[in-house]
């Protein structure tokens, strides 16, 4: 990767990539709650994140997405 700027200065740099073995799973938490007077229903959703990318996660923001970036993705030139 090469960066250059027009003139000095501070910049903010964010870099966004694709990695192997990192994977998300959907949960869900559903709760039904009846009376004499009524009821309701509160779904939560959830999820659970596994990583095997041998890099630290620790205070990352993390998008979760549900395409598939594998079946056609390529990283950049």
């Amino acid at each position: 990767m090469a960066i250059s700027a027009s003139s000095e200065g501070e910049f903010k740099l964010e870099v966004t990539y694709v990695v192997n073995n990192a994977n998300w799973t959907p949960l869900y938490d559903v709760r039904v709650s009846q009376n004499k007077e009524s009821s309701s229903v509160t779904l939560d959703y959830l999820a659970e994140v596994q990583q095997n990318t041998g890099e630290d996660w620790a205070g990352i923001k993390l998008t979760l997405s549900t395409a598939k970036p594998g079946l056609g993705t390529l990283p950049p030139n």
